[in-house]
């Protein structure tokens, strides 16, 4: 975003994080393995942050 509007600075600093979570039921263990392999995925490869700055 910086490119786009002139005169913007990016802050080594971050002055807000978003927590992202994931809510399985008690008991469902493959859907928690599953819904934290994913997670951690997203997280690692950037789907996630892809995700959160995607405008509609």
């Amino acid at each position: 975003m910086v490119q786009k509007i002139p005169g913007t600075r990016v802050l080594d600093e971050t002055f807000k994080k978003t927590v992202t979570a994931v809510a399985v039921p008690l008991g469902h263990s493959q859907a928690l393995a599953f819904a934290s392999k994913f997670m951690n995925e997203a997280v690692t490869n950037g789907t996630l942050r892809k995700a959160m700055t995607t405008t509609a």
